[in-house]
């Protein structure tokens, strides 16, 4: 698949699916297109060229802190969802999101990734049920008060500091400010790529295992 059908792909899917397969990659579509990217070690892949890349996540100037967890990373997803009495999810009441910039880093080299325009899928790792409340639970559901029957669950993904992660999309080099001072390291120039997106072809996000 070439580089300009596998971008008019990513923005069919992406604008045309449900909420749930464009944050969980559910759709077998999807995996398939981040399968078929072509891709590159970190630092290989060339300026304006889209590919897919894997690397672990660290911090560029700062990491936020997930409101149901407490967890430091750069990216939350957290929903709120009625349950019936049976456990059966009856909508999706609220959902919130926030994402920074961060660095991906591969084999000693680094990669700024700016989230502005991203898709991001990551998995749901901490679930908390009202029956069992904690006090970030609370805090969050005083924000968004459920008043039918059954209880709420308020689930919760992160992309955090150090975990493997695949972007998909393309960038242009630029200095390194923040290269480890090595021998030689700063007087051969050391880059790093810029990973950005736009509203029509955004990044693609995930720490699926299957796309690793």
């Amino acid at each position: 698949m070439s580089s300009t059908n596998v971008a008019h792909w990513l923005f069919v899917l992406i604008t045309r699916t449900p909420r749930a397969i464009k944050n969980r990659l559910a759709d077998r579509k999807l995996r398939k297109l981040l399968r078929d990217t072509p891709t590159y070690p970190l630092g290989k892949l060339p300026e304006n060229t889209l590919g897919r890349v894997t690397g672990a996540v660290r911090p560029l100037d700062k990491l936020i802190e997930a409101p149901l967890s407490g967890r430091l990373c750069v990216y939350y997803d957290i929903s709120i969802e009625p349950q019936a009495g049976n456990g059966t999810t009856l909508r999706v009441l609220a959902t919130e999101q926030d994402a920074i910039p961060f660095v991906l880093e591969a084999d000693g080299h680094r990669a700024v990734v700016d989230p502005a325009h991203a898709q991001i899928s990551a998995g749901i790792d901490h679930v908390v049920s009202s029956k069992e409340p904690t006090p970030r639970s609370l805090a969050l559901l005083a924000r968004y008060p459920w008043h039918g029957d059954g209880f709420v669950m308020c689930r919760e993904a992160i992309l955090g500091a150090d975990e493997q992660i695949t972007v998909v999309g393309a960038g242009v080099r630029e200095a390194d400010p923040d290269a480890p001072p090595t021998a030689g390291y700063r007087d051969a120039g050391q880059t790093r790529l810029r990973l950005t997106g736009a509203a029509k072809f955004p990044l693609l996000i995930s720490d699926d295992v299957r796309s690793l």
